[in-house]
């Protein structure tokens, strides 16, 4: 099982977010902007807020969750997982594991930022998907 989070446009050649999951058994997701990463946390958190209903979330198909946000608030919402990571790697002891954890999980998440950034304004989709 793989795990990633990505940003992505709200519409694209074969998804839109305003259109529901079409009948069938396909994959019905948006296509990545940039690359995404294994968040394991931002994951979670982006399929509790979509099971919980929150405002502009959405699951697209059987392992495809989304939340819709403006530039800016994706940003901030990104900001947010940042400064949490980098509070949890001043907790950690020199190590391999701290190594790991500062480009793997914090570079992930300060280079979604970092994309985002350079983003026109507008609306886009972080989405957290779960392939097999």
């Amino acid at each position: 099982m793989e795990l990633q989070v990505y940003i992505s446009q709200l519409k694209d050649e074969e998804f839109d977010y305003n259109i529901e999951y079409p009948i069938g058994n396909r994959q019905y997701a948006p296509k990545p902007i940039y690359w995404g990463y294994r968040l394991v946390d931002l994951f979670k958190d982006i399929v509790h807020k979509v099971l919980d209903h929150d405002e502009n979330t959405k699951q697209t198909d059987w392992g495809t969750f989304v939340i819709k946000f403006t530039k800016t608030d994706l940003m901030e919402y990104l900001l947010k997982y940042v400064v949490m990571y980098e509070k949890d790697l001043e907790k950690m002891s020199e190590n391999f594991f701290k190594e790991i954890y500062k480009q793997n999980t914090l570079g992930g998440v300060n280079t979604l930022l970092n994309q985002t950034k350079k983003l026109p304004d507008g609306e886009y989709l972080l989405v957290a998907q779960e392939l097999f």
